[in-house]
Order: C-alpha cells, then structure tokens, then sequence
C-alpha cells in the first residue's frame, strides 16, 4: 500500500468514528456535549479531504476552485441577501473569514463531489441540470436541520419550509448548476465520491429521525439513497461501484420507414439540397439554426439551439459516415441527449421505389431511470416528428424533378 492509499484509509477510519459519534452524541445525549463542538467542523473537513485525496490533478483543482466558489457566493449572499436570503452563521462550525465558517467551503466540496458523479452521466449542460437538481434535494434535507436543531446557522425572518425561506434553494440550485457546468467530463469517477455522498446524507437522515418533529425529512434522505440504488443497478453495477457515462448502459432504438416512388439515388440526392433540412423541419419545433453542413461529407457539422421557453440548449450532431445513394449518419458531439446515432437509409426496392428509413439510436440524460419514467413520451414525439418529416418529404418528391435535377448537376 502506497503512502497515498494508507492515508485515505486511515483518514477513512478516522471520518468513520466521527460519523458514529455524531449518531451516538445525538441518540443518547440529544446534541454533542460542549466539549466535543470541534467534532461537527472536522466531520466536514474529513470528508472534503477524502474526496480530494481520491481524485486525481483535474478533479482536484475543480474542487478546490468548486468549494472556493460556493464560499464565495456565501460570503456575498450572507452580505447582501441576494443569493440565498437573510441569514448569518453562528460559531458552532468554528473557524470563520467574512463571516462564513471555512467548514461551508468543504461542505460545498463533499456535496459537489457526489452531484459531479451524477453529472457525468449525462452531457455537459443535461448533467449540470441533474446534479444541481440533486443538490436542491440534500439541501430540502440538510438545511432545516442545520438552521433548527444543530444552529449553525440562523434565518432573518424565517420561510414556509422548515423557517427555511424558498430563495435558499433557489439560490442553491443556480450555484451548483455553474459550478458543475466547469466540472472536467472523464470517464468514470472515484467511488469516494459516491460513498462520502451518500454518507452524508445518511448521517442527516438519521439526525432528522432523532430530532422528533424533523422526522419526515429522514423520507427524502431514503429517497436519494434509494434513487442511487436503483441508478447503479440500471447501470450494471453494483451500489458502491463507479458512476460511469450511461453511454455505457443499455440505448433505446428508434426506426421509422415508408415506401417512396423514388428511387434510391434520388432520394438521397434530393437530401443534398440546400434548404433539405428547412424543408423537413416540423413548425412546432422551435430552434436556431447556426449552420448547416454545405454537403453530406463526413466531418460535416450541423450547429442548432434548441429553445425549451426560456432555456437555450446548443446541439452540434457531425456526419461520421456516408454511403453515396444509400446511406448518411450523424452522431450527437454535445447536446441534450446522453447519446445520439441517426442513420439515414435509402433502401432500394425497384428502379423506381425505395424505402426511407430512419433508426435513431439514443439514450437519455439521467440514465435508466429517465429512460423507465420518460422513454414512452420520447418515443412518441419520435413517432410525430418521423411521420411529419416523411409526409413532407413524400409532398416534396411529387413535385417536378427540377430541384432534384439542379441538385445531382
């Protein structure tokens, strides 16, 4: 065993104990004896240094500059209110600068290093939007019990939810969303990330189930246990194992076909024109079109922004394959799918009829579990949007071969 690995593990016995103390502290005493106050500050700073020590030069320095930046927007939310609320700390988490306990920095390390785990499982953008989703729910646990019963902190004005103000969270979740956008995408991260995590909120959990009038709070620390369950299961691994990309795990297919009295050849070249792509665009979808590839070659690059209200989200599919009269494909780059492969095929079937096939192959941001709640409804707008398109393309082809005569010239 290297002095890194002896390190972690005896650091790991050490978080360990504390995390039995504060279970037992609270069970028979009801709160720490006085004496013991340094415990609640070390247990942040124990686990903080675990997850760091586990990760390798990129991941650290994004949780250092992580951790930094949740600190910082403390420190200015805890001046002007306007990130989280009115509040101001107590001394319980000891040591302080600007008036926030640097203990708060490593609780933003611990808490991000898990919402990363569930981040990588998705694209960039998407997995900024899972993890910061799940920080909101540790927070639904967390701060109740740490504004209540613990007092490390203390709400001017109180709020519906626990005397906690709903701009807390609001603010919570805007935050973790920047910081997790910044996160470096690599394949797989250390499974301290996970276990530390899900410490965590285990030790929150059991807190909520002792402090009596909290005790429904322990239901959402089960639920974030039990949804990281069920993720590593749909994964095909088992809870304690690493989060990998869900491009790892099981993709939907989607395939839609219809007989065009068209050869092959020119349905294909028809796709050559240049407004082939605005022709086949359905009016309900709403998008910005960057740029349009100036042919079917692969390497050609197709740059969109799809419009959800008020969110932007960028898409940039590239053709990585082509078969002249037969076939196109184009795979997601970056974009709101955790996984995208379109074929286009042009299957003949007769000098004067072929079959337009589409197989979408794709996977959701979320992993299994977007896929068991949401995968009907995708597959649906699939079905719609295939079906428009071939109408449309069907209309198109009815129409005189000049464009199509234009496009093979």
């Amino acid at each position: 065993m290297n002095v890194r690995k002896l390190i972690i593990a005896l650091l790991a016995a050490f978080y360990g104990l504390l995390f039995a103390g504060g279970v037992i502290s609270y069970a028979v005493l009801a709160e720490p004896p006085p004496a013991a106050a340094w415990a609640g500050p070390l247990f942040l700073y124990a686990a903080f240094a675990l997850v760091l020590l586990s990760s390798d030069r990129r991941l650290a320095w994004w949780l250092l500059v992580a951790a930094a930046g949740g600190f910082a927007a403390e420190a200015v939310g805890l001046q002007t209110g306007a990130v989280f609320g009115h509040y101001r700390y107590t001394a319980a988490l000891g040591w302080q600068m600007l008036g926030v306990p640097l203990a708060i920095a490593a609780a933003w390390g611990v808490l991000l290093a898990y919402a990363g785990g569930l981040s990588s499982l998705s694209g960039r953008f998407t997995g900024a939007l899972l993890g910061a989703a799940w920080m909101v729910a540790a927070d639904l646990l967390i701060d109740p019990l740490a504004s209540g019963p613990l007092d490390y902190w203390r709400w001017t004005g109180g709020g519906p939810y626990f005397g906690v103000p709903l701009a807390n969270y609001a603010g919570w979740f805007c935050v973790s969303f920047i910081l997790l956008l910044w996160m470096p995408r690599q394949h797989s991260l250390p499974r301290d990330y996970r276990l530390v995590g899900l410490s965590v909120i285990a030790f929150y959990a059991v807190l909520a189930l002792l402090a009596g009038s909290m005790a429904p709070l322990a239901l959402i620390g089960l639920g974030l246990v039990g949804l990281d369950i069920l993720l590593a299961r749909r994964l095909g691994r088992r809870p304690g194992a690493r989060l990998s990309p869900f491009s790892n795990a099981r993709r939907a297919v989607y395939v839609h076909r219809t007989e065009m009295p068209v050869s092959a050849d020119r349905l294909f070249s028809w796709h050559l024109q240049p407004n082939a792509f605005n022709e086949l665009r359905p009016p309900w979808q709403k998008m910005v079109v960057r740029s349009l590839p100036e042919s079917i070659a692969a390497g050609e690059q197709i740059h969109l922004v799809l419009l959800f209200g008020p969110l932007r989200v960028p898409w940039i599919s590239e053709i990585t394959g082509v078969i002249p009269g037969r076939q196109f494909v184009d795979e997601q780059k970056s974009g709101p799918w955790a996984y995208w492969r379109h074929e286009h095929n042009f299957i003949a079937d007769g000098a004067s009829a072929c079959i337009m096939e589409d197989r979408v192959e794709y996977a959701l941001p979320g992993g299994g579990l977007s896929q068991m709640l949401t995968g009907w409804l995708i597959e649906l707008q699939l079905q719609r949007l295939f079906a428009y398109r071939h109408q449309a393309l069907a209309d198109a082809l009815s129409e005189p071969e000049d464009q199509c005569a234009d496009a093979d010239s």
